[in-house]
């Protein structure tokens, strides 16, 4: 339910990664390009005057917002107690409280908007904004209950909008629609690319041992798949102090009747509103280590080097995800680089741990369809950490917040930490706990059907049409080339809006 934003130099990256080959596009992918199209997505809602001071929210509505959307985001209002801890701790650290970290700058420590409903605190969702709460319409068409099995070109490539095929989820049976004008995929980036290859396009090899037709050869379907990941810390306060309300209240029956009386309220009220956090810290490598450059001169090095070794075999056989990889490497060089850059967040809202999640991971995986059953949910090969660095990454994010455990906050509750624990203190015995501890996914997949150059891998482009087919295009999160710095809802959202423009534009009907 978080609904932060990303830093602005996750899409100057993204800009630097397809530079030259899409400068002389007029759609623009960096961080100018897309700003407007995140402030229309959403609603915020500003909280009550006496919320903002008892919890110290700050924002900047005139900077950050001003959308009129039926997509709400807004700050909750309740906080459990001790959700000051570990504020006062990182900024014990050294941490600065930053005003707004919705408008491009997003180093420090975080107020996160969550995706709901300001009066009702529910979920603030597309299938309610953009579709149940809207009356209904004669060209706006719903079909529930089916799958997309594949696009097809009954009379090739070249001719007009594919037919889509579906299945009913009831008896089976399957259907083909027409379009009019063209196709747009927007399944996510599991689905996605797994459509993609029932239709025979990506890999010409993968496809060639499914039997399936190739109709167009793009090998970067399915292919640079990653995700949100990393380690905790946890630990135990042996003088805990006395702050009420806490998460152990819910055990008292007077105190759990009153929450769910209040979230039935409205305006909501009480615990159910608060979802799972609202605050977090965003820091660059650079910020957190006095070795970061050793870790970004590594990264150059492996990009000048055999960085193929940690590629998947699908990689290997291929000379345009091998270069797009090459380019990747080099730009994620220079964004670790930026002492501005975020590198790691971690989220909270209560309790004794703390978690380390690496933004942006060197490791890439693939997303294939199951070649015993092509309509069943895809296989998914993560291969976290399979990028020996993105180990390295780890371990700096991990041992900074092993320091902040020492900060003067932390030892006024007598914090004591349980694991890894006081016995891990080799760099040996930390990796092995990252092993061991690691949460491989954050589900923030993305990056499978990439808007990147197609000599280097690239399945889209900036106008989001499929490479080499007639009237398709795709809109999700897998057009991401790599990891945004932030929870990927706000940015589904803003891309949705551009991509709206950019098509709406297209059409000569």
């Amino acid at each position: 339910m978080v609904f932060d934003r990303p830093s602005r130099f996750d899409f100057e990256a993204w800009a630097q990664a397809c530079s030259p080959e899409f400068d002389a596009s007029e759609h623009k992918w960096d961080w100018e390009g897309v700003f407007p199209y995140f402030k229309k997505s959403v609603t915020f809602t500003e909280p009550l005057p006496e919320t903002a001071r008892k919890y110290g929210y700050t924002w900047d509505m005139a900077y950050a917002y001003n959308g009129s959307t039926p997509i709400y985001s807004s700050f909750p209002p309740f906080l459990w107690a001790d959700y000051t801890i570990m504020r006062e701790a990182f900024q014990d650290a050294g941490v600065k409280a930053a005003a707004e970290c919705a408008g491009g700058d997003k180093e420090g420590l975080c107020w996160m908007p969550i995706s709901e409903n300001p009066m009702t605190s529910r979920r603030s969702h597309a299938g309610l904004g953009h579709y149940a709460a809207l009356p209904p319409r004669p060209n706006y068409h719903l079909l529930v209950r089916h799958q997309v099995v594949r696009v097809i070109y009954p009379n090739g490539i070249a001719s007009g909008p594919p037919s889509v095929e579906v299945r009913s989820l009831d008896d089976g049976s399957f259907s083909n629609i027409t379009a009019v004008a063209e196709v747009i995929i927007s399944a996510g980036a599991l689905h996605t690319p797994t459509i993609l290859q029932r239709s025979g396009i990506g890999s010409r090899t993968f496809l060639e041992s499914a039997s399936i037709p190739v109709l167009q050869a793009l090998p970067g379907v399915g292919a640079n798949f990653h995700d949100h990941s990393g380690p905790g810390l946890n630990w135990n306060y042996t003088r805990p102090g006395n702050f009420t309300p806490m998460p152990s209240d819910m055990l008292d029956h007077a105190f759990a009747a009153d929450a769910a009386a209040g979230f039935n309220e409205t305006p909501a009220r009480g615990p159910y509103t608060l979802g799972m956090s609202n605050s977090g810290i965003y820091l660059s490598l650079a910020n957190m280590t006095t070795v970061h450059m050793s870790i970004v001169n590594k990264i150059r090095s492996m990009a000048a080097g055999d960085f193929a070794i940690h590629l998947p075999d699908d990689y290997k056989r291929d000379a345009t995800l091998v270069a797009g990889y090459q380019r990747q490497l080099s730009v994620l060089a220079d964004f670790y680089a930026n002492p501005k850059a975020p590198s790691m967040e971690t989220p909270w809202a209560t309790g004794t741990r703390a978690v380390a999640i690496m933004l942006h991971p060197l490791s890439r995986g693939t997303v294939r369809i199951n070649l015993t059953d092509s309509l069943s949910q895809p296989i998914l090969d993560y291969r976290s950490g399979s990028n020996p660095i993105d180990f390295d990454l780890h371990l700096v994010h991990l041992k900074y917040l092993r320091r902040v455990l020492d900060t003067p906050t932390m030892r006024k509750y007598g914090a004591i930490e349980t694991s890894p624990g006081l016995s891990a203190q080799s760099d040996d015995a930390l990796r092995e706990y990252i092993k061991d501890d690691m949460q491989f996914s954050y589900m923030h997949p993305c990056c499978t059907a990439a808007m990147f150059p197609r000599e280097l891998g690239g399945v889209v482009g900036p106008d989001l049409r499929v490479y080499g087919l007639n009237s398709l295009r795709v809109v999700d999160i897998s057009i991401l080339p790599f990891l945004v710095s932030s929870h990927t809802s706000s940015t589904a959202y803003a891309l949705g809006e551009k991509a709206a423009d950019i098509i709406i534009a297209s059409w000569t009907l």
